[in-house]
């Protein structure tokens, strides 16, 4: 997903992807949401890290992944 650059910071984004979380989370054997972002100037990284996304170690060709749990570990 992408939100053009002269509709961005306007939140858009952040509450689309709440929606996304929020609709996964009520789906049954969905534990995680893993995405990728470019790591360039301007990357969507710290976007997905307040939105609770972590690293996951991995790189999906030149992008970072990272993911979200859905489900409380204990």
């Amino acid at each position: 997903m992408m939100v053009d650059e002269h509709h961005q910071r306007h939140g858009y984004g952040a509450a689309a992807m709440r929606l996304v979380i929020e609709r996964a989370s009520a789906l049954e054997g969905i534990d995680r949401i893993v995405l990728s972002h470019r790591d360039d100037e301007g990357n969507a990284g710290p976007f997905y890290k307040r939105l609770g996304f972590t690293p996951t170690g991995e790189l999906e060709g030149d992008e970072i992944v990272v993911g979200l749990s859905l489900r409380d570990p204990r």
